[in-house]
């Protein structure tokens, strides 16, 4: 080392031809890092979660009193909101078990609606008819009071029904 040594100014450029290296060698590497994130990114991003595959789940345990950590069989690892699980699980629940029952009315309700609102009704009927929701269609009436709605869904608030159509 002595030998080689000539004085602080060949300190000084060895020391900068190893900052340069390093740095390029720093950026090659970030470079690589960027590229193999990138990937890792898009196939993460195509992750997906079926009921299948939390049945196929072990616990990890819990994290702050309200996520569930747990693995999948390809060892990835899933950390699930417990409020967010128990509302799915609850909605699904109701929407499989409820049947919406309908009040028919005393008097049909009549609707103003523009044309392109009269003709969703009309081409999603089966939708609204299964959500408790009941219309007549009069064609001899003028375009925008042709539907009228004869039954509503039941919710047991009491209310007039005006408010649910409105």
């Amino acid at each position: 080392v002595c030998d080689n040594f000539a004085g602080t100014r060949d300190v000084i450029l060895q020391s900068q031809r190893a900052y340069l290296a390093t740095k390029k060698h720093s950026t090659i590497l970030q470079s690589a890092l960027d590229k193999e994130s990138k990937n890792d990114d898009e196939k993460e991003s195509t992750l997906s979660l079926c009921k299948d595959d939390i049945r196929h789940m072990s616990i990890i345990g819990q994290f702050n009193l309200g996520f569930i950590l747990a693995r999948d069989q390809k060892k990835n690892l899933w950390i699930l909101d417990q409020h967010a699980c128990d509302e799915r699980y609850n909605f699904e629940r109701l929407c499989k078990e409820t049947a919406i029952h309908e009040q028919k009315l005393i008097a049909p309700l009549p609707l103003e609606l523009s044309p392109s609102e009269e003709h969703c009704v009309l081409e999603h009927m089966d939708i609204f008819e299964r959500n408790g929701f009941r219309f007549s269609y009069d064609p001899e009436k003028e375009q925008r009071h042709r539907l009228s709605v004869t039954a509503l869904p039941h919710s047991g608030s009491g209310g007039d029904g005006r408010k649910a159509v409105q």
